[in-house]
């Protein structure tokens, strides 16, 4: 796993590194249907990041409890996937704003 590209098909563009992948979750439906609806997973890295050594690196924000409801709030997602149907896969890392859906869409 790389972490800290930009453009993964230049080598030396970013302050880049690779951490091996100790384990994938991905969610129950991934890879089924059209949409890509389903198309997220986690990756566990076999060992941490040194978020002061990698500014440019950051985690992801999980929350702290369950009891808090994001439903219908903002929320920034990132990636090189596809932004469509049909689309070729990004070469660059791309970043949108999305509404967080209910908890009873994923059950």
């Amino acid at each position: 796993m790389s972490l800290g590209d930009h453009d993964w098909t230049q080598g030396g563009e970013a302050d880049s590194f690779k951490r091996a992948v100790s384990q994938v979750k991905m969610y129950p439906s991934y890879g089924q249907g059209a949409q890509f609806n389903n198309d997220v997973c986690l990756l566990k890295l076999e060992l941490p990041v040194s978020f002061l050594a990698h500014p440019h690196v950051r985690p992801i924000c999980l929350p702290e409890t369950s009891s808090n409801n994001y439903a219908n709030q903002l929320a920034a997602v990132a990636g090189w996937g596809r932004t469509g149907n049909g689309n070729s896969i990004s070469t660059v890392l791309l970043e949108t704003d999305l509404r967080v859906w209910p908890q009873e869409c994923y059950q």
